[in-house]
């Protein structure tokens, strides 16, 4: 399945035959790809929640967490291993959005004006 998606990414003018061969593909397969299009049209909806209550700069931020939180997870859920540079570099994205959490509650906001 992942060498179909990976295609698609080179040959987009072959989306019809990518669509054959996902028609033609397990149940399992085609489970996947709707899982994935679901999910990441609810990251989508989340992200504009989001988005829409916080400043650019915040969502930014939280964002960036998103990965580090999404390596870790993959870690502990599917047991994959972790560099050392590649441990030091989520460490290093926590810290930041950490420092940014405390350094944003600890100067005082400015009204809007308008």
């Amino acid at each position: 399945m992942k060498i179909v998606l990976i295609q698609v990414l080179f040959e987009r003018n072959n989306i019809e035959e990518w669509l054959l061969k996902l028609a033609l593909s397990s149940s399992d397969a085609k489970f996947y790809v709707l899982v994935n299009g679901v999910s990441f049209y609810m990251y989508l909806q989340l992200s504009f929640t989001v988005l829409s209550n916080v400043s650019a700069i915040t969502h930014s931020v939280l964002n960036s967490f998103r990965r580090p939180a999404v390596i870790l997870f993959s870690i502990l859920q599917f047991g994959n291993n972790l560099s050392r540079i590649n441990g030091i570099g989520v460490m290093m994205a926590c810290i930041g959005v950490s420092v940014y959490s405390i350094l944003k509650r600890s100067t005082p906001s400015k009204e809007k004006i308008t």
